[in-house]
């Protein structure tokens, strides 16, 4: 499985559903809550950011809550659903994604 650019990732996510994807990048925020924790990725492809939306109940959970900006990570799962709104991409994150840091 080939990584695939933030750009391509906002271009074609209507064709995602049920795919396994692999995307990378630079952490430009983290907000973490109680039970999820909100990710700005950026990979340069695009002019806007991606926000990943972390489970707590993911692998890795706690070492990404813990990175500091620039941090470059690799996220890889099944696409349930992605949404865009206003052109931003929201990547929601379950129990079968992996982050590696």
């Amino acid at each position: 499985m080939a990584r695939m650019t933030l750009k391509d990732l906002g271009d074609k996510y209507s064709e995602l559903g049920g795919q396994k994807v692999q995307i990378s990048g630079w952490v430009r925020t983290i907000r973490d809550s109680k039970n999820f924790a909100f990710v700005e990725l950026n990979d340069g492809s695009r002019f806007k950011t991606t926000q990943v939306i972390a489970d707590s109940d993911i692998e890795n959970y706690k070492t990404l809550v813990s990175l500091n900006v620039g941090a470059a990570i690799s996220v890889t799962g099944i696409v349930v659903f992605i949404f865009v709104i206003f052109n931003f991409i929201f990547i929601p994150l379950c129990a079968n994604w992996t982050i590696t840091v």
